[in-house]
């Protein structure tokens, strides 16, 4: 069996365990929704979305196979700051809600924070960033993960104005 994934519409042979999701395949389901663009440079062109305090996107995939709970879930974010600002923190919020087969879809999300990320000073550099959290008993294989990615209040010195964001990727440990 392969491990072609779908990814924002395009099969990969990346494992199901690296469910990226890139900013243009982020949805725009909340009332808070993340401005979708398109970043223009001299040799490279990508879509980001803008995300002010408060915004949020959403997306669902299966679980994978195999998945470890009580392992490491590690959370992976590439973004770029749209003002150069000095000194200032943003923070994220990764959640989730999974849904087994035969129950109700609508259920609460469970909020991973990323705690106060310190911005590049400058002005469009690229920043990757991970954060963890152990990978809760919830994530069984061939569930439905709902997921939503937001922009939530940094504890302190707080960047104003939006922070543009490639792509995100929670990696699931697999056996």
């Amino acid at each position: 069996m392969s491990n072609a994934y779908l990814l924002t519409g395009i099969a990969s042979n990346i494992p199901a365990s690296d469910q990226i999701v890139s900013a243009a395949g982020m949805q725009a389901t909340e009332t808070n929704v993340p401005e979708l663009v398109k970043v223009t440079g001299s040799n490279l062109n990508f879509f980001g979305r803008l995300f002010n305090v408060d915004d949020q996107a959403t997306w669902h995939r299966f679980v994978p196979s195999g998945v470890e709970v009580g392992s490491t879930l590690t959370l992976r974010l590439a973004f770029t700051a749209v003002t150069a600002a000095a000194s200032k923190n943003v923070q994220f919020r990764f959640s989730y809600a999974i849904v087994d087969d035969d129950e109700t879809w609508d259920v609460t999300y469970t909020n991973i924070d990323s705690g106060d990320i310190v911005v590049n000073s400058t002005q469009d550099d690229l920043q990757i960033v991970t954060w963890t959290a152990s990978l809760p008993a919830a994530f069984t294989a061939g569930s439905v993960g709902f997921y939503m990615f937001s922009r939530i209040d940094a504890s302190a010195d707080e960047l104003v104005g939006a922070v543009r964001v490639l792509d995100f990727q929670p990696e699931i440990a697999r056996n």
